[in-house]
C-alpha cells in the first residue's frame, strides 16, 4: 500500500495548533507527554484486541472499539512527526508484514517507540511509523478506511477542547 499522509498531517498540525494556542503548549515542552501518550494509546489498543491475553477465552471488543484506539494512536504519532517536517513529500509504500503475528508488531512499535524517544529523529520516525500503520494489515484496514475513522476521531477532538477536556 502506498501511503501519502498530507492530507492527516494538515488535519493533526490543525487540531494540535488549536490545543497548543488553549493551553499554552508547543512541541517541545510536550515532547515526552506526547510520546507517553503514545504509548498509552498503543497499550489502550493490545487490550481491546486482547492479543495477549492467552489466559482468557473472552473474545475481542468491537472492531469499531479498536479502530477508534488505533486512530487514538495515530493522532498522538502524527502530532510526534510534525516538527521533524514529515509531510506530503514522504510518500512511501507500507508492505504487509512478514511475520503475521500482531503481538511481535505491537512490540515492535513499543521498541521503535522507545529509540525514538532517546534519539528523536526523521529516520527513526519513518521506522516507527511504518511499524504502526503495518499494523492496518492486521485489522484488514483500508487507508480510506483509516481517513473516514481519523476524520471523526479529528472533530471528537476539537469538540473536546470547546469543553473543559
Amino acid at each position: 500500500m502506498r501511503v501519502n499522509l498530507s492530507d492527516f498531517y494538515e488535519l493533526q498540525k490543525k487540531l494540535d495548533i488549536h490545543i497548543s494556542k488553549k493551553h499554552k503548549v508547543n512541541y517541545k515542552k510536550t515532547f515526552y507527554s506526547r510520546m507517553l501518550a503514545f504509548l498509552v494509546e498503543i497499550g489502550e489498543f493490545a487490550n481491546e484486541t486482547r492479543c495477549f491475553k492467552y489466559w482468557s477465552l473472552k473474545k475481542e471488543t468491537s472492531r469499531q472499539r479498536i479502530l477508534e484506539e488505533y486512530i487514538d494512536g495515530l493522532h498522538f504519532l502524527l502530532s510526534i512527526g510534525i516538527p521533524l517536517k514529515f509531510n506530503k513529500k514522504n510518500v512511501f509504500k507500507i508492505n504487509k508484514p512478514k511475520e503475521n503475528d500482531l503481538i511481535k508488531k505491537i512490540l515492535k512499535v513499543y521498541y521503535e517507540a522507545v529509540k525514538l524517544i532517546n534519539n528523536y529523529n526523521f529516520c527513526q520516525y519513518k521506522k516507527i511509523l511504518k511499524n504502526y500503520l503495518e499494523i492496518s494489515y492486521f485489522l484488514d484496514l483500508s487507508l480510506n478506511e483509516i481517513m473516514e475513522v481519523y476524520i471523526k476521531k479529528n472533530k471528537i477532538n476539537y469538540e473536546r477542547q470547546k469543553g473543559s477536556y
